[in-house]
C-alpha cells in the first residue's frame, strides 16, 4: 500500500514520531515535489492534511494523544476512516460526535466534523464546528482557512476574504490561504485583477524569487492560460525557469505543466498549450514535445480556416483532443457521430468536393495534423460520389439525386418539380410557354413552305 494513504500522519510523511519541526517541514516539501497538486490532487490533499496537523505543536500533541487511546477509540477511528473513504458523510458525522465525547478539547475532531458538514452542505453547522476549532486552538491558521471556505460556499465573499487574510496574518507561510483567496477572486467574485495582484504580492513578499513561490507562479500561469494571455504566460514561464535549481524541481515543473496542458487541451486552448509544450522542450530533450507544440498550433490554425469544410475542421479538432487523451465523454460521442457522417457526405458531389479540398489543404499546409489520421484521409480522397447534390431552384433547399440520372424530380422540401440535366438543377419550363414556342415554330415553317411554292 502507498504510504501516502496510511492513516498514520507520520507514516504519510515518511518520518518518525519524534521528528523535529524542521524535519516535518522538509519532509512535506519533499513529498510535494513528488505528488504535485495538479497531477496528484488526492495524494497532495492527504500529505497536506498530515503536515497541517504535525507542523503545529498543539494539534500535534492532540494527534499524538489520540494515537495512545484504547481499543474503543481506535475502533471509532477505524469506523471513521471507513466512513470517510466510502464518502458516507452521515455515518462519519455520527462517529465524530462519539469521538468528541471522548476528546472534547480536540480541535482536530472539530475540524474534521466541520469538513463533514461541508460535504453534507450543512453550512451553519460547519461554521459552528470550525469556530469551535478556532476557540480550542487559535494559533492554527488552517482553521481560519476552513472557516473562510464555508463563507465562500455561502457566497459571503467579504467574510471569506476576511478570514483568508486573517489566516495569512497569523501564518505568513500558509500558502493555501493566499491561493484560495486568489482563487475566490478569480472564480467566484469576478475580481480577476485582484487575484493576480494577491499572488504577485505573495511572490514579492520576501524579496526573493525561489522555489517557495512555485505554487503562486503556477496559479498565475493557469489564470493567464484561461484568460488567453500568452504574453503573460511567457512571463510566468520565465519565472519558473529562474527558480529551478535541481532535477527534482525540474521534474515537478514538468509534471505540473503536463497537468495544465491536459486541462488546456480539454478546454481547447490549443495555442496556449503549444506555448507550454515549447517551454517543456527547453527543459527536456523529449522529441515529442516540439511535435506536440506544432500539432496544437496547426489544429488551431486549420480550425480557423473558414474556406475549408466545417465538418473536417471539427473532426480534426476532436481528433487532436483524443490524441492527447483530453477528450470528454460528450466530445468523444460527438467525434464518433461526426466520423460516421463522413461517408454520406463524401457520397454527394457538392460536399465531396468541399471535403477533398479541405483534406488537400490539410495535407499541403498542416502535415502534423494530417499525419494524425493520414490513412483515413487517404481513403476518403479515393471515394467518388454516387449522388449529385445542389440547391433546389425553387426553395434553395438541398436536393440529392443519383449521379448522372437525368430527368424530372420533386424537391423533398417544397415538392416542386425540378429538372436535372448536365447543367445541374433547373425549373421545369412552363407548359403555356412550351405550346407557344411550338406554335411559332410551326407557323414559321409553314411560311417558309408557302414562300418556296411561290418561287417555283
Amino acid at each position: 500500500m502507498n504510504d501516502v494513504y496510511n492513516s498514520d500522519y507520520y507514516v504519510r510523511l515518511k518520518i518518525g514520531p519524534t521528528a523535529s519541526q524542521e524535519t516535518i517541514k522538509a519532509a512535506f516539501f519533499s513529498m510535494v515535489r513528488e505528488y504535485t497538486p495538479q497531477r496528484f490532487p488526492d495524494e497532495y490533499k492527504l500529505i497536506r492534511e498530515a503536515y497541517d496537523i504535525l507542523k503545529n505543536p498543539i494539534t500535534r500533541d492532540d494527534y499524538d494523544s489520540r494515537l495512545r487511546f484504547g481499543p474503543e477509540i481506535e475502533s471509532l477511528n477505524h469506523q471513521l476512516d471507513q466512513a470517510m473513504d466510502g464518502k458516507s458523510w452521515s455515518k462519519a458525522e455520527a462517529v465524530l460526535k462519539k469521538l468528541i465525547n471522548f476528546q472534547p478539547k480536540s480541535s482536530l475532531l472539530r475540524k474534521r466534523l466541520g469538513q463533514v458538514y461541508r460535504k453534507l452542505e450543512k453550512n451553519s453547522l460547519a461554521l459552528e464546528a470550525f469556530k469551535k476549532a478556532i476557540e480550542l486552538n487559535p494559533d492554527d491558521s488552517s482553521h481560519l482557512v476552513d472557516l473562510a471556505h464555508v463563507y465562500r460556499d455561502m457566497k459571503s465573499f467579504s467574510e471569506a476574504e476576511h478570514y483568508y487574510k486573517q489566516a495569512v496574518l497569523l501564518d505568513e507561510t500558509n500558502t493555501e490561504a493566499i491561493r484560495e483567496l486568489a482563487f475566490m477572486y478569480w472564480v467566484y467574485a469576478d475580481r480577476k485583477m485582484d487575484a493576480v495582484k494577491e499572488l504577485e504580492k505573495a511572490i514579492d513578499s520576501d524579496g526573493v524569487l525561489d522555489f517557495q513561490d512555485f505554487f503562486y507562479i503556477f496559479d498565475l500561469l493557469r489564470m493567464h492560460l484561461l484568460g488567453n494571455e500568452i504574453i503573460q504566460m511567457q512571463k510566468r514561464l520565465n519565472q519558473l525557469s529562474a527558480i529551478i535549481n535541481q532535477d527534482d524541481d525540474r521534474n515537478m515543473v514538468i509534471n505540473s505543466i503536463l497537468g495544465l496542458i491536459d486541462l488546456g487541451v480539454e478546454l481547447q486552448y490549443f495555442n496556449e498549450c503549444a506555448v507550454l509544450y515549447s517551454y517543456l522542450s527547453k527543459l527536456d530533450d523529449d522529441k515529442e514535445w516540439p511535435k506536440n507544440a506544432m500539432l496544437l498550433s496547426q489544429t488551431q490554425e486549420f480550425y480557423d480556416r473558414k474556406d475549408c469544410n466545417e465538418l473536417i475542421r471539427i473532426v480534426t479538432l476532436l481528433l487532436t483532443m483524443y490524441y492527447f487523451g483530453s477528450i470528454s465523454d460528450a466530445d468523444q460521442k460527438n467525434l464518433d457521430e461526426l466520423q460516421g457522417l463522413l461517408p454520406s457526405q463524401v457520397d454527394t458531389s457538392s460536399s465531396n468536393a468541399e471535403i477533398k479540398h479541405a483534406i488537400k489543404v490539410m495535407k499541403s499546409e498542416f502535415h502534423y495534423l494530417y499525419d494524425l489520421n493520414s490513412k483515413k484521409w487517404d481513403t476518403i480522397m479515393n471515394w467518388g460520389p454516387s449522388k449529385f447534390g445542389s440547391k433546389c431552384p425553387h426553395c434553395e433547399g438541398s436536393v440529392n439525386t443519383p449521379l448522372n440520372e437525368f430527368g424530372q424530380y420533386n424537391c423533398p422540401h417544397c415538392r416542386e418539380v425540378i429538372v436535372y440535366n448536365s447543367g445541374g438543377f433547373a425549373k421545369l419550363a412552363a407548359e403555356g410557354c412550351l405550346v407557344s414556342t411550338l406554335f411559332i415554330a410551326i407557323a414559321l415553317l409553314s411560311l417558309a413552305i408557302v414562300g418556296c411554292g411561290i418561287l417555283f
